[in-house]
């Protein structure tokens, strides 16, 4: 049995026979995360080559990979990548109360949390 699907005549049975997922290729891979002291770089790819359908199974398997970049250390007397990152939010208190206008922010390196420098 036949019908019409997109102007061609497609066989009914096979249309609707179950397809498994196949990945794509993998993309570029991104810019890296930082400059310098360790940063990452990832790629993904797609589940389209074909495409699942009709009930056929999804991918099996990884659709990101990562890769180390710029694992060299920063320079001396240069700010890390925590501190470049924190002291873009300097002079925002947020609305918490007693932060002055002039607050500065600092990475604490005990924890992964970061604090203020008053």
């Amino acid at each position: 049995m036949q019908y019409c699907k997109h102007g061609m005549c497609v066989n009914k049975e096979l249309d609707m026979q179950p397809v498994n997922g196949e990945w794509g290729p993998w993309g570029p891979y991104s810019v890296c995360s930082r400059s310098c002291g360790g940063g990452t770089r990832s790629t993904t790819r797609d589940c389209n080559k074909p495409e699942p359908k009709n009930g056929g199974n999804f991918c099996v398997g990884r659709r990101m990979k990562f890769r180390s970049c710029n694992t060299e250390p920063c320079p001396r007397g240069r700010k890390d990548f925590r501190e470049e990152q924190c002291s873009q939010f300097d002079g925002k208190h947020f609305n918490i109360n007693g932060l002055p206008p002039s607050v500065r922010w600092v990475p604490k390196y005990s924890g992964s949390e970061y604090t203020r420098k008053v």
